[in-house]
């Protein structure tokens, strides 16, 4: 089993766990992080209203992901090219290769999709339940 190191050090994704995108991505995450350093918090969970509480107060109430990492918070489609860096490989040069699109038009496709969530894919009915490894890095 993998040991986790204090949750300040380790790179966090929060994330809507009733969201079927949220835990889709997830999964995705899980399988391409080659290096295991990524955790997950669920926004709702003890660790997610925690980091949430610290958040600027405009910030508090996203309800879509936000990455955690060397005491910052990312969100909307820095979040996500964010989380690719670290993924490193293949998806940290897709990732750089997305920081090529302004801001302003990233975070306008992120926001349209994260709100159509629900409509595009429905709630989570089921939880896959993760192995004994996978499981050490939700927090």
């Amino acid at each position: 089993m993998n040991k986790i190191p204090k949750k300040e050090a380790v790179p966090v994704i929060l994330f809507d766990s009733d969201c079927l995108i949220c835990n889709r991505f997830i999964h995705f995450v899980i399988k391409n992080d080659k290096r295991n350093r990524i955790c997950f918090a669920g926004l709702n969970s003890t660790l997610g209203i925690e980091k949430r509480a610290q958040l600027p107060e405009h910030k508090k109430n996203i309800d879509s992901i936000i990455f955690c990492i060397a005491g910052h918070s990312f969100f909307y489609s820095t979040a996500i090219l964010n989380i690719l860096k670290q993924m490193g490989g293949f998806w940290m040069l897709v990732g750089r290769l997305c920081w090529f699109i302004p801001k302003f038009l990233r975070d306008w496709i992120y926001r349209i999709f994260a709100q159509k969530r629900y409509i595009f894919f429905s709630e989570k009915t089921y939880c896959k339940i993760p192995s004994p490894e996978v499981s050490s890095r939700f927090l």
